[in-house]
């Protein structure tokens, strides 16, 4: 009788395994749909969030079993220099390596004042691939202020914060770096090549062998330098002249005439450009000042900076119902103006600024020679628009579309050169004892004069030399450089004044992550797309061999410039050492003051009590 009994039993048992069966092919055959949906929408996640999401897959280590690749690290060391705290916030509900971790990434990258011989053969590797049109760029150099400070790098074994190249017999304390960066014509690359510290501005001759020395590095490399981008600082233009002018003594030498306006490395033409959003805050700072004089149609034309001041107090009321309600007094009021910002500059020399003037004097409502500061306000509108095309289709403004050898940018220029030319700024001057008024001609209308007669033959060379038929004169500006300092200077924290060891921290670290950084509110430049052409996650896999690729430190290399700086009998640096033994023994004092305050008052409260 139990037989029957056990045999019931099992074949319940079995139906139950069986069902439990069915149930779990149902299962494999839905988790195999979803994980198909999932690994297709995982592969069309971005990098940065494949591998932000990869990395969550080790929270069920132990946070010391974790390893990390050195694209995670990359990526992490991103988010840690966008905000510090931030990240230590992410760390508590994310798998995110730890800080030391990051510090040890940056600490095996070799970038020291100077070339940089790895960087260099890395991006010859890199540029064998580009095809010839995309081997174009032109090399763009500025130099950014940062705080004077020394810090002793037991990494490289080396006290960074010293002047280098030396300019002098004396090693001096650096205040400034030179940043030296390559950007495409053709394709959207831009790549920070090397920087040097300096005290001051770069003296002309160490600039001047710089500017050569960098260019035929590039050259080396297999990408062809076209123009060198910078502004007109004095140095800038003494290092150009000098280079010019030892072109132009090579060609005499041989007993040829020398024509062009380029200068020669390598047997290469370089086109000397200055910043056009430098050379328009020129014109507006000097307008500020001065009237101009000048000639147009035969007929002498004078423009007053008064004149825009009547217009803003015409032109009054809310900003819905004025005509000009982009103009307010942080263009026109001279003690409001920001004198950095391009916008407020490139906003007075407009077409509807220029258009407004013009009406309103027409109509008796404004002085009739306002009409003279219309015009020369609308000159420089299509000047600048002209240097700044950025469409290779035609644009809405006309001078906007890319430059070619038949363009009508040729014609603006051919009628703006005689106009320039005569163009004068009044001036107060002294003669035989009594202020007499002069007009002269300023850098940045030269300057203007330069680039405009530099464009029109480096078309044609592009053309003839290497088959390029049209350019966008939007590239040949220093907004890639001035995107590269915002980055650095908001780098981590807001820090608008660097040391010299914060500032190489941040340059290596934006090299990495290939320039992932908040483009600054209110930056004086505006936001692009260029990358990197090279980053240097190639370095880090090799670990500390890259290290040892470095030229070594010579013996006592890192502590002689202090005992130098220390020992010599300098003023300034005299001076310097003792303001700052001063601050800090200062602040010392002032910070145990206020513990002891801080304990005499809750005596006294508990006396009261």
């Amino acid at each position: 009788m139990k037989l029957p009994s056990e045999l019931s039993k099992l074949k319940i048992k079995l139906l139950k395994e069986r069902l439990k069966c069915k149930t779990y092919k149902q299962m494999i055959k839905k988790a195999e749909r979803n994980s198909q949906k999932f690994l297709h929408v995982i592969e069309r996640f971005p990098e940065t969030s494949f591998l932000f999401t990869k990395m969550q897959q080790q929270h069920i280590k132990k946070p010391r079993g974790r390893r990390f690749s050195i694209e995670e690290k990359i990526l992490a060391l991103s988010l840690y220099k966008q905000s510090p705290k931030a990240y230590n916030f992410m760390q508590r509900i994310f798998v995110l390596p730890s800080k030391r971790s990051l510090q040890q990434v940056l600490n095996l990258i070799p970038v020291e004042p100077g070339m940089n011989n790895v960087i260099l053969e890395n991006l010859k590797r890199r540029v064998k691939k580009l095809p010839e049109e995309k081997k174009l760029c032109t090399l763009i150099f500025d130099e950014v202020a940062l705080t004077p400070g020394m810090q002793y790098s037991n990494i490289w074994d080396q006290i960074m914060g010293l002047e280098y190249p030396e300019s002098g017999k004396h090693i001096k304390i650096a205040d400034h770096a030179l940043v030296f960066m390559i950007k495409g014509i053709k394709a959207k690359f831009k790549q920070p090549l090397c920087f040097t510290f300096c005290q001051g501005a770069t003296k002309k001759e160490i600039l001047k062998t710089l500017i050569t020395d960098v260019i035929k590095k590039i050259h080396s490399c297999g990408l062809k330098v076209v123009a060198t981008i910078c502004d007109q600082g004095g140095p800038n233009m003494s290092a150009i002249n000098s280079l010019y002018i030892e072109t132009k003594e090579k060609y005499m030498r041989q007993n040829k005439e020398y024509q062009s306006l380029a200068f020669e490395v390598d047997d290469i033409k370089v086109f000397p450009i200055f910043d056009s959003p430098h050379l328009i805050k020129g014109i507006r700072n000097n307008f500020l000042e001065k009237n101009v004089r000048f000639i147009q149609g035969g007929k002498v034309k004078i423009a007053k900076w008064e004149h825009l001041k009547m217009l803003l107090d015409v032109d009054v009321g809310e900003d819905d119902i004025r005509m000009l309600n982009k103009l307010t007094e942080h263009h026109v009021i001279k003690e409001k103006i920001p004198k950095m910002k391009v916008k407020n500059a490139a906003q007075v020399f407009s077409q509807r600024v220029s258009a407004t003037l013009r009406f309103l004097a027409k109509h008796n409502i404004l002085p009739k020679e306002c009409e003279d500061t219309a015009e020369f306000l609308f000159i420089f509108d299509k000047l600048f628009d002209a240097f700044y095309g950025h469409s290779y289709q035609e644009s809405s403004k006309l001078y906007k579309s890319c430059l070619k050898v038949n363009s009508i940018h040729h014609k603006l220029w051919d009628d703006c050169l005689p106009i320039l030319r005569s163009m004068q700024f009044e001036t107060m001057g002294r003669g035989d004892g009594t202020k007499i008024t002069k007009f002269v001609q300023v850098p940045s209308i030269k300057n203007w004069i330069k680039n405009i007669l530099v464009f029109k033959e480096m078309i044609n060379y592009t053309k003839n030399k290497y088959n390029v038929t049209s350019l966008l004169t939007r590239n040949f500006n220093q907004d890639p450089l001035e995107n590269f300092f915002s980055s650095i200077r908001s780098n981590g924290v807001r820090n608008v004044s660097p040391t010299c060891w914060q500032f190489v921290c941040a340059f290596k670290t934006l090299l990495v992550n290939n320039f992932n950084s908040v483009h600054a509110v209110g930056a004086n430049c505006e936001k692009h797309s260029n990358k990197a052409l090279q980053c240097l996650k190639h370095l880090l896999r090799k670990g500390n061999k890259v290290v040892g690729s470095q030229t070594t430190v010579k013996e006592n290399h890192c502590i002689d410039p202090l005992l130098e700086i220390l020992s010599k009998d300098d003023n300034k640096n005299d001076t310097f050492l003792n303001e700052e033994s001063k601050r800090y023994v200062g602040g010392f004092i002032v910070k145990k003051c206020k513990k002891l305050l801080k304990k005499l008052k809750y005596i006294f409260f508990t006396a009261q009590c």
